[in-house]
């Protein structure tokens, strides 16, 4: 079966709403004196994995956590997934980073202690801030503060889709797009509304933020053009869900 993109993301809650966001652009020297660009690397098919710490004790768990995870790509995907860590308020000295990283997450990690890498730009803070950046739209695919460790299955959910979306726009054989999903947030239904280039058959997933399938809907008919179909979620709890499509007619 082939993941069709975009996936979007919604929240099932009569208080919040949830998107994906593009990121801020940003250019910034590292701790050892080389720049960085952030769209350009985005641009060039790279995933962004980015920790702010203080750093503190509680910042180590959570950011061992997500750059194990950045490594386990190394094989599948090598050079794809990048891992940074920078202080929160580019107070802490390169070396007292650096040094920090060294010791409590692992050797040769990018590391920034420079206020043209501002945690503000993404949001609120909260030690550690983890996200995950990726895809030509530059778009946020993870963003917790005081993050923990137990948002493994997160990052890397967030992770595999971004570098699926990558994939997706090196593909010229994309059959469903336009992809849109209302109301957010949501009570009891949800509507997809999406174009398809053939008549085909497709499944939808409702995958929760641990990265569980919590609904799968299979053999739906698509025709042609645009399609419009409602989602009964009346048995979801309140929370972050992602929704897929997916499509096995190797098209």
């Amino acid at each position: 079966m082939k993941i069709i993109l975009p996936a979007i993301i919604f929240c099932v809650s009569v208080l919040t709403s949830v998107s994906a966001q593009t990121a801020m652009d940003f250019t910034a020297t590292d701790c050892n004196s080389i720049s960085h660009n952030l769209y350009t690397e985005l641009d060039s098919g790279k995933v962004v994995v980015l920790s702010f710490v203080m750093p503190c004790g509680s910042c180590v768990n959570p950011t061992f956590t997500a750059y194990n995870i950045s490594q386990s790509y190394a094989t599948s995907h090598p050079g794809k997934v990048l891992f940074y860590v920078a202080d929160d308020d580019a107070v802490t000295p390169c070396t007292n980073i650096s040094n920090w990283t060294t010791n409590y997450i692992g050797p040769g990690i990018t590391t920034f202690s420079t206020p043209d890498l501002d945690m503000l730009n993404y949001g609120q803070a909260g030690m550690p801030k983890i996200l995950v950046i990726g895809g030509n739209n530059h778009l946020i695919y993870f963003n917790q503060n005081n993050a923990a460790a137990g948002n493994a299955i997160e990052i890397q959910a967030a992770i595999d889709l971004a570098l699926s979306e990558i994939a997706g726009v090196k593909q010229t054989d994309i059959i469903i797009n336009n992809l849109e999903l209302f109301p957010n947030p949501v009570a009891d239904k949800i509507s997809l509304n999406y174009s398809s280039a053939n008549t085909q058959e497709i499944a939808i997933q409702v995958i929760s933020s641990l990265g569980i399938v919590v609904m799968e809907i299979k053999n739906i008919k698509s025709v042609t053009g645009r399609n419009l179909l409602d989602l009964s979620i009346v048995d979801l709890s309140p929370g972050l869900y992602f929704v897929r499509l997916v499509t096995s007619s190797g098209n």
